[in-house]
């Protein structure tokens, strides 16, 4: 990229894609950063601040994204313990689908089908090891509604993560346990529970799609 930058063209990886920008606290660098490289890579970042969501209650939100068709938002909350459907167009709270206490990441099948909703079993920033119970929400996009609840098999602190290259298998983060779980997305089965450092947070799995 650097190189056909530098011979005068511009990659555009992700044009066409539009990348929302949820603050529970206001950050000038972060938002920055991300509009700035959104715009490189040929993409557009939209920044939505509190004021302009209008939830219809107070919270922690922690995670955004847009369902398939692009007409609405997903908004994780942590304090509100589940997620806020957002008109895209309004800006404005269409419903509120209560899913578990703490919910925190947001990860949309492969398939586009179904929308994965991580509940980290608390909404404290931390908890000692072995008191979560944690969770995951199955929510049908077609519908808006959930379709399966998953409970982390003897309990757990599932935070942030990503799906497989193939998405049959959901890999979690488990922030206070230490911890990282492997999940069956066709049935919620515990597949792992392997043991890391301290207070996991953020995963990155590769490879991906494209």
């Amino acid at each position: 990229m650097k190189a056909l930058r530098a011979g005068g063209g511009r990659a555009q990886p992700l044009a066409g894609t539009t990348l929302g920008l949820l603050f529970e606290k206001p950050s000038t660098r972060t938002r920055v950063s991300f509009e700035t490289g959104m715009h490189q890579l040929g993409g557009h970042a939209l920044f939505l601040s509190m004021g302009d969501i209008q939830l219809s209650r107070g919270g922690m939100p922690q995670d955004i994204r847009i369902s398939p068709d692009g007409a609405v938002f997903y908004v994780a909350d942590m304090h509100a313990g589940g997620v806020f459907v957002i008109d895209g167009d309004r800006f404005t709270e269409i419903e509120f689908i209560p899913t578990g206490v703490g919910a925190h990441g947001l990860y949309p099948s492969r398939d586009a089908t179904r929308l994965f909703v991580i509940n980290r079993g608390t909404h404290m920033v931390y908890a000692a090891p072995g008191t979560s119970k944690g969770s995951i929400t199955v929510i049908d996009f077609a519908t808006r509604k959930i379709v399966a609840q998953w409970p982390i098999k003897g309990g757990g602190s599932p935070d942030m993560g990503n799906l497989s290259e193939d998405g049959r298998v959901l890999w979690l983060s488990g922030r206070f346990d230490d911890v990282v779980y492997a999940i069956d997305t066709t049935n919620g089965e515990l597949i792992r529970r392997i043991k890391v450092g301290t207070e996991p947070h953020g995963l990155t799995v590769w490879p991906q799609p494209g």
